[in-house]
This record gives C-alpha cells, sequence and structure tokens, in this order.
C-alpha cells in the first residue's frame, strides 16, 4: 500500500476517536469512583457560580450507583442517570462504528492525487 494512503488513513477520523476515548475515559472514571464519597470537584458552571438548581446535578453520581448495581441509589441521584448511560454507551460504540468505516474508505477509495 502507498504511503500516502496510509498517512491519510491515519490523520482522517482522529476527531472520532478522540471523542470516543474520552467518552470512556468519563465513563471508566465514574466506574471507579466512589458515588458516596467526598465532592471534590465539579465541571458544572453552574456549580461554580453557586447556583441553587442545576438540571444534571447527580448525573454523574448515578451513572457510578449504576456501575455498582445499585439502581435505587442511582434513581435518588438523578432519575435520568440510566437512558443517560445508555446513550453515553450508544455514542461511542457510534463513533467507534464510523472510525472503522471512515478508516476502511481511505484506505480503499481514496487516490494519491
Amino acid at each position: 500500500m502507498h504511503s500516502s494512503k496510509i498517512h491519510k488513513a491515519r490523520k482522517v477520523p482522529c476527531l472520532y476517536l478522540t471523542e470516543a476515548i474520552l467518552w470512556g475515559v468519563g465513563l471508566v472514571a465514574l466506574a471507579v469512583m466512589d458515588p458516596g464519597g467526598e465532592h471534590l470537584f465539579s465541571l458544572c458552571p453552574f456549580s461554580w457560580i453557586d447556583f441553587w438548581f442545576c438540571p444534571g446535578c447527580g448525573l454523574g453520581h448515578a451513572i457510578a450507583f449504576l456501575f455498582r448495581g445499585e439502581w435505587v441509589a442511582s434513581w435518588k441521584a438523578h432519575p435520568l442517570g440510566l437512558p443517560v448511560l445508555v446513550v453515553l454507551l450508544w455514542r461511542v460504540l457510534v463513533i467507534i462504528r464510523n472510525y472503522r468505516t471512515l478508516r476502511y474508505f481511505y484506505l480503499n477509495h481514496t487516490s494519491n492525487g
């Protein structure tokens, strides 16, 4: 195989792969965190400005409880924990599928010019 094709195939869907890795790392972090532990930091801008309400508060804890099989605690932390987890896992799978499709396309259907 020509080296320029290989070079293009490596560059093509890097954003897809980066997004999949970031979501995967985030889910693994939620899987290993202690949902009942001390609250260390938040990425939520509502939390930073000390706003009284945030529609996403508790989602991370809810997903972490789900990884431990604690369904009731997950529901109490945030009722949308399970749907959000399913959507995130679905997104990772779609990204990986798209990455593989684009990589295959560039390896087999691109010209050297």
